[in-house]
């Protein structure tokens, strides 16, 4: 898995899970870089999330 920026992916993940029928080939491109890099929609997620945890780890700890 690359590191990429996890804001990247949120908005890749975000427009995975658009039901906008005109954001059609924006999601379908999001999708297959969400596969590319982590293999699956549920990893980015997770991967996603994870930073989320961490960073509010830090914040609790300053």
């Amino acid at each position: 898995m690359d590191k990429l920026p996890p804001a990247l992916v949120q908005v890749w993940l975000t427009m995975a899970h658009t039901e906008q029928t005109h954001f059609q080939d924006t999601k379908d491109k999001a999708i297959k870089k969400l596969i590319h890099h982590f293999g699956n929609v549920d990893i980015a997620q997770m991967y996603v999330d994870e930073f989320k945890k961490r960073n509010e780890e830090v914040v609790k700890r300053n």
